[in-house]
């Protein structure tokens, strides 16, 4: 347990791509050594991995709950559905970072609920999840295919209104 000050630093690379992300680096008062605090290094880190993220077009740990919470499963069940190894979108969710293969599927099932779907049928077939999951997916999809049914009736109807 040192005293230390902040020294501010530009990391101007990561991983090869120009991030320029302003690091905080803890320094000895004492010695005049870098220390590893972990608060700050963590803090670091999220900064750069925020600006790796946009630069690189990866997705989020929010873009992956919110595919979660569209399809009311968990983050096992969506494990199993892409077979990822077991802690895989545990830690993409809280921080880690994915490949950019990951990231692309990712995001393509969020935005694709047919190819969402299509992953789901195989997870099913190959017994990686149960019937009573598929049967939850399933309903959720239908439940959307619903709404984007009415939300395209909805604009068909302000169409006719503007119209007469």
């Amino acid at each position: 347990e040192q005293e230390y000050y902040i020294d501010k630093r530009i990391l101007e690379k990561y991983k090869g791509v120009l991030v320029n992300v302003e690091e905080n680096v803890p320094i000895c008062k004492k010695c005049k050594n870098e220390l590893i605090i972990n608060n700050i290094e963590d803090d670091n880190l999220k900064r750069i991995y925020s600006e790796y993220r946009k630069i690189k077009n990866i997705i989020t740990p929010s873009e992956i709950i919110k595919l979660r919470n569209k399809y009311n499963i968990s983050q096992r069940e969506l494990t199993a559905i892409l077979n990822f190894g077991k802690m895989t979108i545990n830690r993409y969710e809280n921080g880690s970072m994915p490949s950019k293969t990951h990231s692309d599927y990712l995001r393509l099932i969020s935005k694709d609920k047919n190819e969402f779907f299509n992953k789901v049928k195989e997870a099913y077939n190959n017994n990686r999840i149960s019937a009573k999951t598929f049967a939850k997916i399933e309903k959720n999809i239908n439940n959307e295919n619903l709404d984007d049914n009415n939300y395209e009736l909805k604009i068909f109807i302000m169409v006719l209104q503007f119209l007469i």
